[in-house]
């Protein structure tokens, strides 16, 4: 992605520029530090889950 476009994070749908592509989904850079760092155990863990299903949901059809 050029550093010089900014993206909706599916995750926390802020707009950004830093972060990570997976197919047409965008995460940001500090979403996805956060994830990297939940532990399974987190109460937030089955959010970002839910979240990253996104991807897979939006390529089928």
């Amino acid at each position: 992605m050029n550093e010089t476009e900014s993206k909706a994070c599916i995750v926390c749908g802020h707009n950004d520029r830093l972060g990570i592509r997976i197919m047409d989904a965008f995460i940001c850079h500090l979403c996805e530090s956060e994830m990297v760092k939940t532990p399974v155990e987190d109460v937030r863990y089955p959010f970002f889950v839910q979240q990253l299903k996104q991807i897979w949901v939006s390529t089928e059809g």
